[in-house]
């Protein structure tokens, strides 16, 4: 099922809007960055995965790999890195002044979407690393667990995002 592209970047577009106002590093647990089973945010994995440019996650712990790639900047306030398969969309939104090795919350200041067939998801916990932010290159990996969003969806969703990475050109 193709899903409307301008849709998904009006929804991630609200969810970054919502985080630009709080920007603030998070504190990394040990476990989040020696990759600990059980630990980094209920994701059970941490910060030193190997991803597959230019998206790749774990959906539920399904590999996922975006064949299709849209970057935006909304007003200089964040970056929205949108990943696409036919049926699958998922959005991160970074802070645009952040800096390689920051980490932030999700939902806020950074955050997820995802938009399946049955239903439309926003994160509801998680972090972002950045690993590189400049003139050309943003590369940050991520976990998060998105939740169905009210009157979005034919069931109620909730989907554990692990493993994920994205290096795009700006």
């Amino acid at each position: 099922m193709k899903l409307s592209l301008i849709t998904t970047i009006g929804v991630a577009a609200l969810l970054g809007l919502a985080s630009c106002n709080k920007q603030y590093d998070v504190k990394v647990e040990e476990s989040q960055t020696n990759g600990t089973a059980g630990s980094g945010g209920g994701a059970g994995i941490g910060f030193n995965w190997k991803g597959t440019a230019p998206m790749s996650a774990k959906l539920n712990g399904q590999p996922w790999l975006a064949t299709q790639m849209t970057v935006s900047n909304a007003a200089g306030l964040y970056y929205n890195v949108l990943g696409q398969t036919d049926d699958v969309i998922l959005s991160v939104s970074i802070p645009a002044n952040a800096k390689a090795g920051q980490v932030f919350a999700m939902p806020a200041p950074s955050g997820t979407s995802l938009v399946l067939p049955v239903a439309v998801t926003m994160g509801t916990s998680g972090s972002l690393k950045v690993t590189v932010n400049n003139a050309s290159t943003l590369e940050g990996y991520f976990f998060s667990t998105v939740k169905t969003v009210a009157g979005t969806g034919t069931v109620d969703t909730t989907i554990r995002i692990s493993e994920g990475y994205f290096k795009v050109n700006k």
